[in-house]
């Protein structure tokens, strides 16, 4: 839910993008509103990268998607001729 999402915004000092099924609030930035991350970081783990930027759809009222970006097709490879 949105408490979630807001909860992760702050702790991970992340930037999140929902695009959501609602025709009126379709785009929806969260950018944390602390200046630092308030979080604790288990022992041996660095803490996460601050400001990146992660995208979530939201189908109302049912739940919440990653999205992520689609290859459509692979690079060409040349391939070199051996004989």
């Amino acid at each position: 839910d949105e408490l979630t999402l807001r909860a992760i915004v702050e702790a991970y000092q992340c930037i999140a993008h929902l695009i959501t099924s609602d025709s009126l609030n379709w785009y929806l930035v969260y950018r944390p509103e602390e200046a630092a991350p308030t979080g604790v970081v288990p022992a041996g783990f660095a803490p996460p990268r601050t400001r990146k930027e992660v995208v979530v759809s939201y189908i109302s009222p049912i739940h919440y998607n990653a999205v992520m970006a689609m290859v459509t097709h692979a690079p060409a490879v040349a391939q070199e001729k051996t004989t």
